[in-house]
């Protein structure tokens, strides 16, 4: 009798424990669209503006170089739920367009001092 009582409390453990682990996997989901923003951010310096990604490497654009800035939208999100986020399309003296994300927060001022930038700019 003492081991089957032994048992089962082990059994109850054993279940007991794997509920527990349900738990921060659950968190992690309902975290997860939150998640594509967590390092995104743009910095200004009075010689470049500094893009991070979400993934990805710094992006370190001269201001020299910015000819044009303009308001446009890319899509995020996952296949089932994509969105249309807010973004800069920069073109660059070498033709280059570049595409940057702003879905943070403050992307529409970030937004407005790219449009500032490519207005000094203009010869």
């Amino acid at each position: 009798m003492l081991f089957a009582t032994a048992m089962v409390e082990l059994v109850l453990i054993f279940l007991h424990l794997k509920l527990l682990s349900i738990v921060p996997l659950g968190i992690a989901l309902a975290a997860a669209p939150d998640l594509d923003n967590f390092r995104r951010a743009i910095i200004f310096t009075p010689a470049a503006v500094r893009y991070r990604p979400t993934f990805g490497r710094l992006r370190e654009i001269p201001v020299r170089e910015i000819l044009l800035a303009s308001r446009t939208a890319v899509r995020e999100g996952s296949h089932r739920t994509p969105i249309n986020v807010l973004a800069a399309e920069l073109t660059l003296s070498g033709g280059e367009v570049v595409l940057l994300s702003l879905s943070m927060d403050k992307g529409e001022e970030a937004l407005q001092r790219l449009l500032e930038i490519a207005q000094i700019r203009r010869p």
